[in-house]
């Protein structure tokens, strides 16, 4: 299957390209970004190379997908999906959505996009999500599509010299198909 685009009240999902690359480059090496989302790339071409390794075919078994959030013709932030594991029909999300655009509702827009086309267009079962343990914005969007807490990751990840711990959380599609319209509604 083929990923199409997904559109919602104010915002335009897509794959990532290399179109986007000066835009993503210009969140991403923002430390609030990259503090708590991903690896620091020091220049362009750094964080190209990064993705042109990195970045799979969508819907690749073990694979791993970016998704530009654009407003407008402007990226505002990004939706990662990993782990396409088909045996057991979960995947692994993460996103960052660019400080001065934060606060305005658009993280919780595109991920509850995209974790409704998981759901309902790669009938998916499970999608999890870690966060760092200090991450308050990021755990409150995900109890707000309707992730659950099902516990702490102890030292998951070694970052500037000190082992942090992370929360896991996730979402199960009979989760989804209950609580669908209500979180829907706060949209």
């Amino acid at each position: 299957m083929q990923f199409s685009f997904i559109k919602t009240k104010r915002l335009v999902i897509r794959e990532y390209s290399d179109e986007y690359l000066a835009q993503v480059f210009d969140y991403r090496s923002d430390p609030r970004i990259y503090k708590t989302y991903t690896k620091k790339h020091d220049t362009k071409e750094e964080l190209a190379e990064y993705l042109k390794n990195n970045i799979t075919e969508f819907n690749k078994d073990n694979g791993y997908s970016v998704f530009i959030v654009l407003l407008e013709d402007i990226v505002i932030g990004e939706v990662a999906i990993s782990y396409w594991d088909y045996n057991n029909e979960k995947n692994a999300i993460g996103y960052a959505i660019r400080p001065e655009y934060q606060k305005n509702g658009y993280g919780y827009e595109a991920v509850l996009a995209v974790v409704e086309y998981m759901f309902e267009k790669m009938s998916r079962n499970r999608i999890q999500a870690d966060v760092e343990y200090d991450n308050a914005a990021s755990i409150a969007l995900l109890k707000k599509v309707g992730f659950i807490e099902e516990g702490l990751l102890r030292q998951v990840e070694y970052k500037n010299g000190q082992w942090n711990d992370s929360y896991l959380y996730a979402i199960l599609k009979d989760d989804w198909i209950h609580k669908r319209d209500k979180i829907v509604e706060k949209c």
